[in-house]
Formats: structure tokens, sequence, C-alpha cells
């Protein structure tokens, strides 16, 4: 039987009343919104048990299923592949009868070797990422070790080589340079002894130094005094010059005492 290219009127309905989750009011919104006419949260596409349901009656292309969803054709792929549906469920693959006939003549162990390599020589990276490097799924490499003892027993192995290094390890990795630095370059947080800085100290210098410049940056110069203060703490005066609170508390007393109306000019004044 051949996929659905594109589905009918009639067929659209069917699938609205699975996946009812369509707003008149919201004709372009995308991933989930809420309706300021409803007052609902509506999803542009449907959750896992949904479109597992939808697919298991309809057998249809991406192209289609997007024209209902009123999205790009990419995004039901994605979402196939997220939801693991269809050729994109490597379970329904890599079963035990498809591992016997892709190994009944021969099984090439390298690259699972490289994989244990891997793990040895990287311990702090996870073991789905360096799956990932190897080009290996998981569904295939369980398959394998759990036929193959003696890669079972090298497996397990690596592993306990890896626990080791972690445990032993004297490098730590910045969020901020983005690289591994042995631990003498990081501090340990304030108030504990066994916690690490997330950054080194070379950033957390440049960090500390940013800061102070921005906060110079917004320090202004008492035109009296000469001292520095924040650029919302000082007033001008006639002249345009700008005085700390201090000098023009000076400055009034000063005047108070000889008499002088408060709204004269300053600039005299020191």
């Amino acid at each position: 039987m051949k996929k659905i290219k594109h589905f009918t009127e009639d067929q659209i309905q069917h699938i609205r009343e699975i996946f009812p989750d369509e707003c008149k009011h919201l004709k372009n919104y995308s991933g989930k919104e809420k309706c300021p006419v409803c007052k609902k949260w509506f999803r542009r596409l449907p959750k896992k048990e949904t479109f597992k349901k939808l697919v298991s009656i309809y057998d249809a292309t991406d192209l289609a299923w997007s024209e209902v969803f009123v999205t790009d054709r990419a995004s039901v792929t994605n979402l196939r592949k997220k939801y693991k549906l269809g050729s994109y469920n490597l379970d329904e693959i890599w079963n035990e009868k498809r591992y016997l006939e892709e190994s009944k003549i021969f099984l090439d162990k390298q690259p699972i070797l490289d994989f244990f390599n891997l793990l040895r020589k990287y311990p702090r990276a996870d073991e789905p990422s360096l799956l990932k490097i190897a080009e290996i799924n998981k569904n295939y490499l369980e398959l394998v070790i759990s036929f193959n003892t003696d890669l079972y027993e090298e497996y397990q192995i690596s592993k306990r080589i890896r626990n080791s290094k972690n445990q032993n390890i004297d490098y730590s990795f910045c969020i901020k340079c983005q690289i591994k630095k042995k631990f003498e370059n990081f501090k340990f947080i304030k108030d504990s002894e066994n916690v690490l800085s997330k950054i080194c100290n070379l950033c957390a210098a440049e960090n500390i130094k940013n800061f102070r410049d921005a906060e110079n940056y917004s320090r202004v110069k008492c035109q009296k005094c000469g001292k520095k203060y924040n650029k919302s703490s000082l007033r001008e005066n006639e002249l345009q010059q700008s005085i700390c609170a201090n000098c023009q508390n000076l400055i009034s007393k000063s005047k108070m005492k000889l008499g002088v109306n408060e709204n004269d000019d300053t600039s005299n004044w020191n």
C-alpha cells in the first residue's frame, strides 16, 4: 500500500478528532502557546503517544503530516527521530535476529575496540557522546557484548580504568574559556574545601577587571573636590559643573553664613 502524500478532508477531520489542538485565533503560532482569546495552551505538534497513534492509523509521508500540522517537513522528520518512530527506531532494527544475520560471516570488532579506547582516553566524556564519535549505536553495542564474552570483559575493564582515571584526575574544565586546565589554575569556592570554581583564575581575574572598569566608567569626578562618585549622585550648577552632595552642602553653608542667595552662581565657591 502506497504512502499517503496528501490527506483528504475526511482524513484531516478524523486526525483533528485525535489531535484537536488547533486554535482558529492563532494562525502562526509555533511550539506551545497560550491563546489570549481561548485562554488555553495549544501545541503545533502532537505529543509522543498521540503521534504514535496517528502514524499507526495513517501511513503518510512527512510532507503530508506537515500540511496537517501547518509546519515544515523537517519538523515532522525531527519529531519521528525524537520519538524513535518507524525507521528511526533502532530498537526495532537491532534485535537478536538482525545481529545474528549481521555477524554470521564476520564480526568486525575494530569499531567496538575503538570505542573502548575512547572510554579509557576520555574519562570525563559521557558514553553517549563517545558512542556518537565511534559511530556505534547503543543497541548494537549491547548485542555485541552480550554475544561475545571477550568483548564484554574488555568493556568492563575499560569502564574500571575510566572510573579510576575519574577519581585521580587532576584537570578541570573552565566554562568561560572552554579548555581543560590543571587544578592549580582554579580556586576553591569560598567556604568550601573541595568544590572548585567553574572558571579558571585568569578568567576570574578578567571578570573582576571588567566589572571594575565598568564601575569606573560609570563614575564621574566632582569638579570641586576631585573625588569620584556615581553619576546619578552629582548635580550640575549653573555653569554645568558636576558637584557632589558634600560640596553642595559646604557651598550652601558658606552662602548662608555670608547671606548669599542659593540661586547665585556657585562656581566661585571653593
